[in-house]
C-alpha cells in the first residue's frame, strides 16, 4: 500500500478523534508517522484545552508559549527579548514613579 494512502487513511481516523484529546496524546506515542498526524489535530487550536484544573490552565499555557518561541528564529527571540527588557524596565519606573508620588518622603527626613 503507498505511503501516501496510508497516511490520508489514518488522517481520516485521526480526525475523528479531534475531541478525544487523550486519546491523541496516545497517538503521539506510536510512530512518526501517528505523532505527526496526532500533533497537527492538537495544535489545530492549541488555546482551547478542555481542562477543569485551573491550577493546571496556567502551566500549559506557559508551555506552549515556550514551544512556540523555541520555534522563533534567533533573531526573533533576541528582538522578543529587548521588547520584553525594554517594557519591564518601563513599568519599572512608572511604579516608582507613581510610589515616589504617594508621599512626601522628604518630609520625614529630620
Amino acid at each position: 500500500m503507498p505511503r501516501q494512502l496510508i497516511f490520508n487513511c489514518l488522517n481520516c481516523v485521526f480526525e475523528y478523534l479531534e475531541y478525544d484529546k487523550n486519546t491523541l496524546f496516545s497517538c503521539l506515542l506510536v510512530n512518526r508517522q501517528w505523532c505527526d498526524i496526532s500533533v497537527r489535530i492538537l495544535w489545530r487550536d492549541v488555546w482551547n484545552f478542555q481542562n477543569d484544573d485551573y491550577d493546571y490552565k496556567p502551566y500549559v499555557s506557559t508551555s506552549i508559549v515556550n514551544t512556540l518561541i523555541s520555534c522563533l528564529p534567533k533573531e526573533s527571540k533576541d528582538l522578543l527579548q529587548f521588547f520584553i527588557v525594554t517594557i519591564i524596565q518601563n513599568l519599572h519606573c512608572l511604579i516608582i514613579h507613581h510610589f515616589s508620588k504617594l508621599f512626601q518622603y522628604t518630609e520625614s527626613i529630620e
